[in-house]
């Protein structure tokens, strides 16, 4: 039985709680968790969880800005080496994100902004790795739009500059002396430094469950550590009595920390070297697992705002088990095989995206990166890029191999924190033969949110665009897949129950077939309604209907040839399920309208045309429709102004419920015999915090 610190639960309820996929599905696994591993002292092991869970969630969903603009002086947070890079401003202890800078800066300059603030767009699926999340739980509160104003108020210190033009310039050698694929990947591993041309290596890597060489800040230092212990290592092949403990173990591991932190990763190295340094001086001395929890206690108490890091719990994991496998294995094969399986558990704590052929490929592939890691670090040291070039293709070009010969898609295996928590302990549990402990942790686990009868009608957040979703017990209807491919991955696969049987464009604008593509290569519609054909999807057909198992689709009167645009020419569609109407009128607008009154009749739900503009959405048209729900596809702040006031005022005083997928899901459920209402799942996923008023 696990006996943990107090102040480990104070940890583990935080991060329940900014990190859960829902308030109550995280406190459940929560209370889960501590009756397993606390059975010696279970009252104080819960209310000391219990503490820490609602500390996290109130500042999960309370912590939201009080202004919508920021003027004043704020300070650059993090250095940057490529002028596409996110930049981190703190003002007033608050923390923001600026994505488009369009200029290098150094930590600690002082610079003079206006901008409007943008709280965090966060959609919070079980299972689903949201970044948004991820920067919340950092102390980013908001995204700057529209700054103006930028000047320099003060420089950063002359060690910070050093500092940092030390960075830039190794990151402007490597991008001058590399192609823009490899060049990305060696600022990734040997700056600690994520570029935007690395999108690319992420999308090879991630179908193979090999993302954490790259998409975390500190695998690549824990692989570093790891390559020096080889050397030291070694002599354990050839010399019986040599050991590498006490003094020499010790020292090795803290001077790695040190250089390696402070190149990588400085601030935060700061703390690992606390965490690796306890490590070292008690690993030869101490087990395993009192090594880990008096680690993450000094890691807590020397910065508690990385508790929730998933780089530096990657690092601490990682690290462990390498000193581990030095001092007690003494073999050099070992490195890479405990790297690999240090990392798949945390990967899959934190929901990073994994497969199920990772487990195969991590075994196979990291051992070949330790090799390519110290090769192309050498080769750039001694002025041959081309080496470095060759070898960091090479291994690119294999991954890309073997994910062609697999077809293994990018979204095979999604884990939240629960999740995988679950798992972990459940099997470590059966190992014990504790039955109740078994069934606690999977009955959590396997859980999906229910499947409600009738149907439900979601609308989705994908920033400015449509995205709708008609499901029912047998039956689902895409209608308009957004402006981009990560809007489908992110936010309609994970809702999807199989394939969909029709796929519905409206028109042909990049705000509703952008995602179409994406959409058809991961999940290909038995069908496609549009007016033009999509790359990658079946052939375009528009019938007058399309009878499903337990839903009707009906396409609304053509256009007549007065009508001009291609918004006012929208396909529109009449969906007929659980004996509701529902109409969806793409982006038509007052023109149309005209040319469609008489052939709409009253409906349940609508899609408000064309984003709620006041171009569209007539008192004629409202009138006749009579809707009880008006749904309406728009981004937060949307930079058309969508939907506008009176729009939504006119919708509003016909007695319809008017509501805006920005920043979170909206879904109605409709069943024969009872009223509509909203869809119970909506409360299995976390919400976007509250925005100011």
């Amino acid at each position: 039985m696990l006996r943990p610190p107090r102040i480990t639960y104070l940890a583990c309820g935080c991060l329940f709680a900014v990190w859960g996929p829902s308030a109550w599905l995280s406190l459940c696994q929560l209370v889960a968790l501590v009756l397993i591993t606390a059975q010696w002292d279970r009252r104080a092991g819960i209310c000391c969880a219990l503490i820490g869970w609602v500390l996290g969630h109130h500042a999960w969903v309370d912590d939201a800005p009080r202004q919508r603009q920021l003027s004043g002086v704020v300070r650059v947070v993090k250095s940057t080496v490529d002028a596409r890079q996110h930049v981190t401003l703190s003002y007033q202890g608050k923390r923001f994100l600026w994505r488009y800078s369009e200029r290098r800066w150094c930590a600690g300059a002082q610079v003079e902004v206006r901008a409007r603030l943008v709280p965090p767009v966060t959609h919070g699926n079980h299972g689903l790795f949201a970044g948004d999340r991820y920067r919340w739980s950092l102390g980013v509160i908001a995204d700057l739009k529209s700054v103006h104003m930028v000047r320099l108020s003060a420089p950063p210190t002359s060690w910070q500059e050093a500092i940092c033009h030390l960075r830039q310039g190794a990151y402007d050698v490597l991008r001058d002396a590399l192609p823009p694929r490899t060049a990305a990947l060696a600022a990734a591993l040997f700056l600690g430094q994520r570029t935007p041309p690395l999108r690319d290596a992420v999308a090879t890597l991630n179908p193979l469950g090999l993302s954490h060489l790259i998409a975390v800040s500190g695998l690549h230092i824990g692989l570093f550590l790891g390559l020096i212990m080889v050397p030291l290592c070694a002599p354990c092949l050839f010399l019986p009595g040599y050991h590498l403990t006490g003094a020499r173990l010790r020292g090795a591991v803290l001077l790695a920390a040190l250089v390696i932190s402070w190149w990588c990763a400085w601030p935060v190295g700061g703390v690992r070297i606390c965490v690796w340094a306890a490590v070292a001086c008690l690993a030869p001395h101490r087990p395993l697992t009192v090594n880990g929890w008096i680690s993450l206690c000094l890691m807590m108490m020397a910065s508690p705002a990385h508790a929730a890091d998933l780089g530096f719990l990657l690092s601490h994991g990682v690290s462990l088990a390498l000193v581990h496998s030095a001092s007690r294995w003494r073999n050099v094969l070992t490195v890479p095989v405990v790297a690999t399986f240090a990392s798949l558990p945390a990967l899959s704590l934190v929901g990073l995206p994994t497969a199920w052929i990772g487990v195969g490929t991590n075994l196979v592939m990291v051992p070949l990166f330790t090799i390519v890691l110290p090769l192309s670090g050498l080769s750039l040291a001694l002025g041959d890029p081309i080496a470095a070039d060759r070898l960091l293709g090479m291994f690119l070009d294999l991954c890309g191999a073997i994910h062609l010969g697999t077809g293994q898609e990018p979204f095979g295996l999604r884990w939240s924190i629960t999740t995988a928590l679950s798992l972990t302990f459940a099997v470590a549990e059966a190992f014990r033969r504790r039955p109740f402990a078994i069934a606690a942790c999977l009955s959590v686990a396997t859980f999906q949110a229910p499947i409600e009868p009738g149907a439900q009608v979601w609308m989705l957040p994908i920033g400015h665009g449509d995205l709708a979703l008609i499901q029912t017990p047998r039956s689902q209807v895409v209608i308009d897949t957004g402006p981009s491919a990560r809007g489908v991955r992110q936010t309609l696969l994970p809702r999807l129950r199989g394939v969909p049987d029709v796929l519905v464009i409206s028109h042909a604008d990049h705000d509703h077939v952008g995602g179409a593509s994406a959409l058809c290569a991961l999940a290909p519609p038995a069908a496609l309604w549009a007016q033009e054909g999509v790359t990658g999807c079946p052939p375009p057909v528009v019938e007058a209907q399309r009878a499903l198992v337990d839903l009707e689709l009906i396409r609304l009167h053509a256009a007549d040839d007065w009508v001009k645009g291609r918004n006012e020419r929208s396909l529109t569609v009449s969906v007929h399920v659980s004996g509701h109407h529902l109409l969806f009128l793409g982006d038509i607008g007052l023109d149309r309208e005209l040319d469609l009154s008489g052939h709409l009749g009253a409906a349940t739900l609508v899609k408000v045309p064309h984003h709620g503009s006041r171009t569209s959405s007539s008192h004629a048209l409202i009138e006749e429709v009579a809707a009880e729900i008006a749904l309406i596809g728009a981004g937060p702040n949307d930079r058309f102004h969508h939907p506008h006031p009176e729009v939504v005022e006119r919708w509003r005083s016909a007695g319809a419920v008017v509501e805006v997928a920005d920043r979170a899901s909206r879904c109605w459920s409709l069943h024969p015999k009872r009223p509509p209402a909203r869809c119970a799942a909506l409360a299995y996923g976390r919400q976007a915090p509250r925005a100011p008023r």
